[in-house]
């Protein structure tokens, strides 16, 4: 018999290996994405791309188990390393393509959120050069000028984090961090209306979402937005904080109800609901949305809310004892 031989399978490219990369990086495979990388870059030395890619999934690679619920096997790199190795990678893409946009912001944003933990130090000024070269890069790159607008906020510079948030607003009129921003800093400004103006557009254009998941829930503070949190119900949450400090109080418990209506396990809404209740004097759905917030949380703050509202009421309970 005649036996033939297989045809050879034809060489992977560097594109191969990095459209393998991405398809790792979609199923949680992070540290095959970041083999299948070196592959590509053994290839192509001075493909920017593959160094940009290899630099982000060396990022999402880093263990954030001790934030969450999450178990996950301990990685086979050390955090350190894994971020030292993105920043790398990152300025080996910026010196490969000066006009990397996307390369500028995310050495920004790795900076300024992980570098004083894993590197030991604090690099504002060059987390701001960063954003400053992405938008120089990519004018409407309105995420940049968010970014931008915050690192600034943060360092006491208004006037710039105010320009800053306006032009991101002006480039995308849609863009919900944005537009909560904004009105969180308008209600700074006691300029109510244009809070509320700014929610109303948030929430007109948050698409809906499911549910935090079990894990998502345990992970949470009391008290804070978490990556539990819905967007959706923290942007009611914030529109009704604001109209309470406007003394449009049913406007605020209408979005309580519509929050806890989205998120019904998020203890801080209770608490809100709490004291606007006890200032109505309705001190029964005040203790009610305690014990809830209680239940939720284990207590944590709440305590201080249950002696506000018992002092309010000569310290009897709901019950009148």
């Amino acid at each position: 018999a005649i036996r033939f031989a297989a045809a050879p399978l034809p060489a992977q490219t560097a594109e191969d290996f990095i459209a393998s990369a991405k398809a790792k990086s979609a199923s949680r495979d992070k540290f095959g994405a970041i083999a299948e990388l070196d592959r590509a870059i053994a290839l192509m030395p001075d493909l920017a791309s593959a160094f940009f890619q290899r630099a982000k999934a060396r990022l999402a690679a880093i263990n954030t188990s001790d934030l969450t619920t999450v178990d996950e096997p301990p990685p086979p790199v050390d955090n350190k390393t894994l971020f030292d190795g993105a920043m790398s990678d990152l300025g080996r893409a910026i010196a490969l393509n000066p006009d990397f946009a996307e390369a500028y912001k995310t050495r920004a944003d790795a900076r300024s959120n992980m570098a004083a933990n894993l590197a030991g130090r604090n690099d504002r000024e060059d987390v701001m050069a960063d954003y400053s070269s992405a938008i120089r890069a990519k004018p409407g790159y309105f995420e940049a000028y968010y970014a931008r607008a915050m690192m600034r906020g943060s360092s006491g510079d208004q006037p710039g984090s105010k320009a800053d948030i306006e032009q991101a607003i002006a480039i995308n009129p849609d863009y919900i961090p944005a537009l909560e921003m904004r009105a969180s800093a308008r209600r700074d400004e006691r300029n109510f209306a244009g809070a509320i103006d700014d929610l109303d557009r948030a929430i007109a254009v948050t698409p809906p979402e499911d549910p935090p998941t079990e894990a998502q829930f345990k992970a949470r503070m009391p008290y804070s937005p978490t990556p539990g949190q819905s967007e959706l119900a923290g942007l009611f949450t914030l529109r009704a904080a604001i109209k309470r400090q406007n003394d449009a109080i049913e406007g605020a418990l209408a979005d309580l109800d519509q929050a806890m209506t989205i998120d019904p396990r998020n203890g801080y809404n209770y608490i809100s609901r709490a004291v606007i209740s006890q200032e109505k004097g309705d001190l029964v759905g005040a203790v009610a949305d305690y014990a809830t917030f209680k239940e939720l949380t284990g207590d944590h703050a709440g305590t201080h809310a249950k002696v506000v509202i018992e002092s309010s009421s000569g310290g009897k309970t709901s019950s009148g004892q």
